[in-house]
Order: structure tokens, then C-alpha cells, then sequence
């Protein structure tokens, strides 16, 4: 064990004095209030109150409230990762070293302001920068998100393979959710055993969600588990350390799902012992993901970007939209299971890995067309199949041919037709979608809400606000805008003038940057996108400007003289409201309804494809024009700077504009040598002259603004700061991923520190070296 971790006081205790400290925060900070630098006491609390909850969260989820002889505890989790153990020590210790101070502001032991003589050293630096409180608030923000992001690395996405104690689902009563499961699918009678399958699927799922639900009310309790001699208790993940020559202790995470079997739940309200399924709200027969926005668990309203702990499998997780927290649900339900029936009972994550196994173990075998036997055997896997041409035909044959003989050899185990849907009558086997991938894909349909079906309709400290009333709140602005009663040309006009609001705003930007682009008239790359945006706009606008009128005649006409009122009243129409009201582009709702409503979102969806050709194009002529100009760049700096003909001269690496019109450029001497270089603007030449050069190998460590905007970092160069401010995030996050990859090359393997960047800038800095930087940043801290 390190020195840092025998020398620091146990985990539970270190947590739970920071609790303490930031309960005694908010209590005192509901009692005050501060100067100017805070805009109100409300706001104060609530962020004191939000940060308090996101700790006890992380806590909770982790079993940091523990004591270390509990076996859910966090120090019994990190009994085999004691550089893990280090880190959360030192991310806690920051956190109550910030705590602290918040604390002493609060309760006035500190004033809220700067050292005027210190300040003023850094005015030039920071000329913006907030009161002491404001810094600390976000200090208290970053080191609980850091300790969230060491969470994940603990625990993962959620732990693979697992699987519940086989004792323990035998003993389940599956009988209703096979009944569901008919009753939903009526033609799943003509297989029985299909329908034992799903109906067995959903009850494994919904345990395995109760167990979740009971493993997290142990990790939150603080009541003391002692370490017992039997397996009769649940224990925590289990996080052994990477080890560096990539052997044996190679990223292992495992969680024992084991609990004895004589272990009743039966009295504990994790929710309701009956079978109850999630609903979309409007048609209880459609099934759909919960929006994360709606959700409050143990009182902490979710939402997207942010960390939360997932209400169903109880993990830290960060979804970015509702596509990513979809996939994690799905992902965690494990919908696809095998439609063969002598397969072993096996649920699939993925739509890709389930229809990898349904083909490669089941629709299909191979049969050896090159064998002059007139009964050849046959092959069930691509491997047994090869090993069988390299036995009998390798003198025939290369190994480069080797994939096209399997394809030759390849036969279906079956053909599909109207018929081979075993859910429904639906499926139609034309020539657009007599393919495997097409048949599996509408199967994949119906597996989804069964999956669904397994999510309780109640979890305890889980409240899933109305979401029709959410969207009514959400969506007042827009009714103040478009009248109430729509019934003569003056409200029609309103309303066409809404509607095509979104499509003006994308026109206006594809003129100004066309305009731009004229006048620059950088090179042939940007005439050509130039070229394509005009195509784009004449075609695709004269498409939108098409279907906008007959889109609002639909919308008045088709759903009422009321717009607003149509929208309340009708349920059909109320299902489509956040197609209608919070974007007129937004389609993460439709459902097929009514032909009213079909033919307003068929025209809709026209109109928004012709707004989708023309933000394509502008994407794609903004991605040419910024290549031509870092290549105009890149030509200027080599010309002025590298192509001198003396032997000092060197080569160009690599270089990013800065916002003054000046270049920060990383070159490497014809010694070997890498250098960065600030260079300015000749305007004599045309091109560039090396203002200040510093050793590449000196850098220390590189930052990021804390400020809006994000375009300035900071690099730390042999003990000095040096600030600079690009012309885009983007662009910045890219050198400075440059800059890391060349410094871990040419220094063996090390990186600079990487200072308060966001977990995702992170990512896209270090790309798959980010395991490798979080060990090594944890070796130089200890």
C-alpha cells in the first residue's frame, strides 16, 4: 500500500466529514446573505443545495458512508487498486480543502474578496475573473465531477457478464409476463416456447433491476456490514489496477450479482411486487424510454450533460442527448434474445452483436462446393469452414482467396417470407427488404418494448413528472406567439411566418457565408462547396418554400380552427406536441397517428430535409474553407520560417491561428530538437517572423480558461505561464491535443498536466492514452 493511503484517514471518514461540512454550509448559507459578487440568496443556496446532492450521490452509489470493514463499503471496493484508492483520496481531499474555504466564507471567518496586492499581480491574467465565492463554487463543482469520472473508471459502463444467481430467478413466478407477452403478441401462441422465453426475459430483467434497487439502498445506508465468513451478503465492485505490461491483472472489474436464495424481498418497497410497465402516457400499449429530463431521483432532478445516477441499474452515468440515454437504458435491459429454440438462454446488448450471433450460429452453415463428394459435410462457423479448405484444397488455393470461397460456400438456413415474423403478419418480404439485416431490424422493433415492459412502474425516490404538462410549461412561449383562434389571413400569415422562421435564419447564414467565401476566394475546394451550397439553396429551398404553405393549410385545416386548442384537446394530436411545439424540426417523438396529422408531419418532414441539404452543404463549405485557410497558413509560416536553405533552419509540425492574427507554431531543429514558436505577421512579406521560441521539453503543464469563452489556454513552459486565445474551441482543443502527442513521442511516454479541462476535452485530447495519463498523473502524485 502507498504511503498517501496508510498516512490519510479511512475513506468513510473522510467522506463523511465532508458531508458534514457541506450540510453546516447550506444550513448557514439559508441564514445569510452575501455581497454583490452573489446575484441572490436563492441562487447561493440552491447551488450549495445541488452540489450537497450530487455528493451524497457519488457517495451513495459507491458506498463511501461505509465503514472499511463493511463489504460494501468503498475502501473494501479499492482493496486490490491502492493508486485508485490514492486518487479518490486526493480527490477528496481537494474537495474539503474547497469545502472548507466555502465554509469559512460563509460563516465569515474569510472575506468574499481578493488580496487587492495579489490581485492586482493577476489582473492582467485574469481581468474578469469573479469574487473568491464564485471561484470556490466552481472549484466545489469540478472536484465532484472529478470524483464522478473516477467513479466510472471504478465501476465502468456496468459490469459485463453479469448475471443473477440461477437459484434465485427459478423461484420466480413468470407466469404473468409470459401472459403478457401472448396477450400483446397474439400470434406468439404458435410457438410457445418463443413466448416462455420473452416472458421469462422480462421477469430476469425486472430482478435484476430489483436487485439493483437493493444493492444501492445497502451502498446508501451507513448502518456498519461486517465482513462475514459466509457469501451471504452482496459485495461490492471489485477494482484491481491495470497492470502496466498489459499480463494477468489487465482491467479487471467484477461484481458478484450472488445473493443467497433464502434471501426474501418480498417485504422491502423497492416498488410494486405486481407486473406494471412503463408508459408513454397517452397509449398505454406503446412503450417508450422515460425522457431523463422528467425524472427526480432521491429529490435531484436529472438532465442531460451532466452526471447522474442511472434510477434503474443505480451507476454513474453522463448522457450527452436522449439518443445516448436511450442506448444506456437499452443497453442495461438488454433487449435482443435468440429466436432459436435449442439456443441456451442468452440476452443481447446490442442490435450488431445479436444479429452477429443469430447469422453466424444459426441463419446460416457452410457446404464445401469444392469437395467431389456427392453428400459434402457441413460446416456450422466460418472457422471450422476454413479449416476444412486449408486441410483438403490449400493447394488449390491462396489465402488471399480464402474469404471468397467462404462466401461461395455460404448457405441460408432458411428463406424469408410474409410469414417469417413470429410477433406479427406485418412483415412484408418485398425486394426492398428480403435481407437479413431488414427482417432482424423489424423483429428488433418488437423486442424493444418487450424489454421495456421489465422497467417497474414504480422505484423507490424515483418521480417521473407528467410529461404532456412539462412540455405545456416548456412550451408557453410558443402560444404566446401564435395567436389562439387561427381563422383568417392575417393568423395564417402569422403562422407561415413562424414555421419558416427556422428555414430564413439557415438561408440568411448560407448568403453570409457564401458572401464571405467570394470575397476571400481562397481555392478551388471552397469554389467547389461554394458551387454546392448555391445548388442547395436554389433546389432545396425551392423545395421548402414548396411544402411551407400546404404545411400550415394542413396544420389549420387538418387539426382544427383552434391551433392552440387543437393541440390540448386532441389526444391523437397531443401525442405529436413536442413535434409541433418545442420545434417544428424536432421528429424524436412521431408515432404513426391519424392521416391528418401523417400528412402535416410527411410535408414537415420534406421541409425539414430541405433544411438538412443546406446545413450539409454550409458544413461542408465551412470544412473546406477551413482546410484551404490552415493550408494557406501552414504554406506562408513553412516559406517564411522553414525554407531559409540554412541548415538551422528545421521543419514544421504542426500550427494553430491565434485570435491577433499571430501563429503558435511546434517545429522540430534539423538536431532533433522540438520547439515552440510564437510567430507574428510580416506585412512586408506576406508571411511570418519568429517573435519568441521556448524549448518544447520544458513544458510543465498546459490549462485551460475557466472563462467563457473556452478559446484561451495557458501553457506552463519552464516554471513561466504563457496565455493565447484562438479563433475557436475547436481549433484550440486541437492543438493542444497536438502539442500532448507530440510531447508524450518525444518524451518517451509522459504527458504534461493537463489542467481544467472537462471530461470530454479530455477525451478528445488524449484519446486512448486517457488510462494511461490518470496513472501515470497518479504515480507523480505519489
Amino acid at each position: 500500500m502507498d504511503e498517501s493511503s496508510m498516512s490519510s484517514p479511512p475513506l468513510h471518514v473522510i467522506a463523511l466529514g465532508i458531508n458534514k461540512i457541506l450540510s453546516g454550509i447550506v444550513t448557514e448559507a439559508k441564514e445569510k446573505y452575501f455581497d454583490r459578487d452573489i446575484q441572490s440568496k436563492h441562487n447561493l443556496v440552491e447551488t450549495l443545495e445541488d452540489e450537497l446532492g450530487r455528493f451524497r450521490v457519488w457517495s451513495g452509489n459507491l458506498g463511501a458512508f461505509h465503514e472499511s470493514t463493511s463489504i460494501s463499503s468503498l475502501e473494501y471496493r479499492l482493496r486490490d487498486g491502492p493508486k485508485m484508492k490514492a486518487g479518490i483520496i486526493t480527490g477528496l481531499e481537494r474537495l474539503g480543502d474547497v469545502a472548507q474555504r466555502v465554509n469559512e466564507i460563509i460563516t465569515g471567518k474569510r472575506p468574499n474578496a481578493f488580496d487587492p496586492i495579489l490581485d492586482g499581480a493577476y489582473q492582467d491574467v485574469f481581468p474578469e475573473q469573479g469574487s473568491p465565492l464564485d471561484e470556490l463554487l466552481m472549484g466545489l463543482h469540478s472536484s465532484i465531477s472529478n470524483l464522478f469520472s473516477l467513479s466510472m473508471l471504478i465501476r465502468r459502463d456496468r459490469p459485463k457478464g453479469r448475471r443473477l444467481d440461477s437459484r434465485r430467478f427459478v423461484s420466480l413466478d413468470k407466469t404473468a409476463d409470459i401472459t403478457y407477452v401472448e396477450d400483446r403478441f397474439p400470434k406468439l401462441r404458435q410457438t410457445p416456447w418463443l413466448a416462455q422465453r420473452l416472458g421469462e426475459a422480462i421477469s430476469y430483467r425486472r430482478e435484476y433491476i430489483r436487485y439493483r434497487q437493493t444493492h444501492r439502498q445497502r451502498l446508501q445506508s451507513t448502518t456498519e456490514l461486517s465482513a462475514p465468513n459466509d457469501d451471504t451478503q452482496t459485495l461490492a465492485t471489485t477494482f484491481k489496477e491495470v497492470n502496466w505490461n498489459g499480463d494477468q491483472n489487465q482491467s479487471l472489474f467484477h461484481e458478484n450479482n450472488v445473493e443467497s436464495s433464502n434471501k426474501s424481498y418480498e417485504n422491502q418497497s423497492v416498488f410494486s411486487a405486481s407486473t406494471s410497465h412503463v408508459s408513454t402516457g397517452i397509449n398505454s400499449s406503446e412503450l417508450r424510454v422515460p425522457d431523463l429530463s422528467v425524472m427526480i431521483l432521491d429529490g435531484i432532478r436529472l438532465d442531460y450533460g451532466q452526471y447522474i445516477e442511472c434510477p434503474y441499474c443505480r451507476t454513474v452515468q453522463k448522457p450527452l442527448d436522449r439518443h445516448e440515454w436511450k442506448k444506456h437504458v437499452f443497453q442495461d435491459l438488454e433487449p435482443y434474445v435468440c429466436l432459436f429454440e435449442n439456443c441456451s438462454f442468452k440476452l443481447f446488448e446490442t442490435r450488431r452483436e445479436w444479429y452477429e450471433h443469430e447469422t453466424t450460429f444459426h441463419g446460416r452453415h457452410f457446404s464445401c462446393r469444392f469437395c467431389s463428394t456427392p453428400n459434402p459435410d457441413m460446416y456450422v462457423t466460418e472457422s471450422e469452414m476454413v479449416d476444412h479448405i486449408k486441410l483438403k484444397h490449400a493447394a488449390n488455393m491462396t489465402e488471399l482467396q480464402i474469404p471468397l470461397l467462404l462466401q461461395a460456400c455460404e448457405q441460408r438456413n432458411h428463406t424469408l417470407d410474409t410469414s417469417s415474423c413470429p410477433f406479427c403478419p406485418e412483415w412484408k418480404a418485398d425486394s426492398n427488404a428480403e435481407t437479413m439485416k431488414g427482417y432482424y431490424h423489424h423483429i428488433s422493433t418488437h423486442l424493444q418494448p418487450l424489454a421495456l415492459a421489465s422497467i417497474p412502474l414504480v422505484i423507490d425516490g424515483l418521480e417521473i413528472i407528467n410529461e404532456e404538462e412539462t412540455r405545456r410549461s416548456e412550451d408557453l412561449g410558443f402560444e404566446e406567439r401564435v395567436a389562439a383562434n387561427i381563422q383568417d389571413s392575417s393568423e395564417m400569415t402569422n403562422v407561415m411566418n413562424f414555421v419558416m422562421k427556422p428555414f430564413r435564419e439557415i438561408q440568411a447564414k448560407a448568403r453570409m457565408v457564401i458572401s464571405n467565401l467570394e470575397k476571400s476566394n481562397i481555392g478551388t475546394r471552397s469554389i467547389v462547396a461554394l458551387h454546392q451550397t448555391n445548388l442547395a439553396l436554389e433546389t432545396e429551398g425551392r423545395v421548402a418554400l414548396q411544402t411551407i404553405e400546404p404545411l400550415c393549410v394542413n396544420l389549420l385545416h387538418g387539426l382544427g380552427p383552434s391551433f392552440v386548442d387543437a393541440l390540448t384537446r386532441n389526444e391523437e394530436v397531443a401525442t405529436h406536441r413536442a413535434v409541433i411545439h418545442r420545434s417544428i424540426w424536432d421528429f424524436d417523438y412521431i408515432d404513426p397517428g391519424p392521416s391528418g396529422v401523417d400528412t402535416f408531419i410527411t410535408l414537415q418532414k420534406r421541409s425539414n430535409n430541405a433544411l438538412l441539404g443546406i446545413m450539409s452543404a454550409l458544413q461542408n463549405i465551412n470544412a473546406k474553407f477551413e482546410e484551404e485557410k490552415f493550408d494557406l497558413q501552414k504554406l506562408k509560416i513553412i516559406e517564411s520560417c522553414f525554407n531559409s536553405g540554412s541548415d538551422s533552419s528545421g521543419s514544421y509540425i504542426h500550427h494553430v491561428a491565434l485570435l491577433d492574427g499571430s501563429m503558435l507554431c511546434i517545429h522540430v531543429s534539423n538536431s532533433g530538437e522540438i520547439h515552440i514558436s510564437h510567430l507574428t505577421p510580416d506585412d512586408a512579406t506576406g508571411g511570418f517572423s519568429n517573435d519568441m521560441t521556448w524549448d518544447f521539453e520544458k513544458i510543465d503543464a498546459i490549462q485551460r480558461s475557466i472563462r467563457v469563452p473556452t478559446t484561451e489556454f495557458s501553457i506552463e513552459i519552464d516554471g513561466l505561464w504563457h496565455g493565447w486565445m484562438t479563433t475557436s474551441h475547436n481549433t484550440s482543443i486541437s492543438f493542444i491535443a497536438k502539442c500532448v502527442s507530440v510531447f508524450y513521442s518525444y518524451s518517451g511516454g509522459r504527458f504534461p498536466r493537463l489542467l481544467r479541462f472537462a471530461p470530454d476535452e479530455m477525451g478528445q485530447i488524449l484519446g486512448s492514452k486517457q488510462r494511461e495519463y490518470f496513472q501515470q498523473s497518479m504515480t507523480i502524485d505519489n
